[in-house]
């Protein structure tokens, strides 16, 4: 039961700060404290069920979403970081553990990023992307998404290309990831028509537009790629 307390204590200037700012009441507290010890305590057992570990995230989900409708009620918008940024974490670090447990659960992987995307949290989900696609490298959903999410997210068409070039190692014969390399190429190109915009550059010329990135030549490059790999494949939708 030590270990039981010591997560308790972790969270208690949590649930203190959100009495402190009227967002919890002092019983629905104690009742919280008492639920998570039960809870926290199946957690710890030999033998981990997979039920335990949801019915925790679905607990844990629920306060953060009474606390979020006593936010909007009272427009009280201080402290997350004091109140719902330690359940959060709390959160994050059970399902790692989870997913060394169930590692094929793709619903554990998709709540975990859900989790972690509501709030923000782009240093943590980037790597959580990492270890998705380390574990399941044949699941081209896992790295559709890690890709989109530096584009959409962390603003990094970098990081994007080098997810899906190394998608494109791990399954060669998956059209999706040229799609989506052609449709990050074509969101660099327009981001590098408004840098140019922005400082006065003038754009090239038509016939120059095979030369330059900003006219997406690169887009144009993977789209005559991708035709040429799966010259007869219909969900490969790239149009020059």
């Amino acid at each position: 039961m030590e270990l039981v307390d010591q997560e308790i204590e972790k969270l208690l200037p949590t649930f203190r700060a959100a009495i402190h700012c009227e967002l919890l009441n002092e019983e629905e507290v104690k009742d919280i404290v008492m639920k998570r010890k039960k809870a926290e305590g199946k957690l710890i057992k030999r033998e981990a069920e997979l039920r335990d570990f949801i019915d925790f995230v679905h607990m844990d989900t629920m306060i953060i979403k009474l606390i979020t409708m006593r936010r909007h009620k009272t427009q009280y918008k201080e402290k997350l970081a004091e109140i719902e940024y330690p359940i959060v974490e709390r959160l994050n670090r059970l399902l790692k553990r989870a997913h060394r447990l169930w590692p094929q659960d793709m619903n554990l992987w998709q709540t975990h990023i859900n989790l972690l995307a509501k709030w923000n949290k782009r240093t943590q989900l980037s790597k959580l992307y990492e270890e998705f696609v380390a574990m399941h490298p044949h699941n081209v959903h896992g790295w559709l998404q890690s890709a989109r999410f530096q584009v959409e997210r962390n603003g990094s068409i970098e990081q994007a290309r080098k997810i899906l070039l190394r998608a494109e190692m791990q399954l060669p014969k998956e059209p999706l990831i040229w799609d989506q390399l052609f449709r990050v190429e074509l969101i660099n190109a327009a981001q590098l028509r408004k840098r140019l915009e922005v400082l006065g550059g003038k754009l090239p010329e038509e016939n120059e537009s095979d030369k330059d990135l900003s006219m997406g030549a690169a887009a144009m490059k993977i789209a005559e790629l991708a035709k040429k790999k799966f010259p007869e494949n219909p969900r490969l939708i790239l149009k020059c």
